[in-house]
């Protein structure tokens, strides 16, 4: 498996939570026993690696210099206890 890296395009696989708002009886839940319909997938561009998130990017400018930094679109942060795996899709290109 490879390791991601800064801007290599990555899928990761999380679990998220799940609400049902408004008043309901007791007896009227749908109960879900499983995590099925939690799961997740995102893919992006991998931006930065904390000890506790992972953050991806929609989109990001080719290019970048000191005189015009680069520019990113559509950030998603995904806590790392939710994540179930992170896939390397594509390397960064040179």
């Amino acid at each position: 498996m490879k390791k991601p890296k800064l801007w290599d395009i990555v899928q990761i696989d999380w679990l998220d939570s799940m609400h049902v708002g408004g008043w309901q009886h007791f007896t009227d839940v749908i109960w879900h026993e499983n995590a099925e319909h939690m799961k997740h997938s995102t893919v992006g561009f991998l931006a930065k690696q904390c000890k506790d998130s992972v953050t991806v990017v929609q989109s990001l400018t080719e290019r970048w210099t000191d005189k015009h930094p680069m520019n990113i679109d559509a950030l998603m942060c995904i806590p790392r206890c939710s994540i179930t795996s992170i896939t390397v899709l594509a390397r960064k290109r040179k």
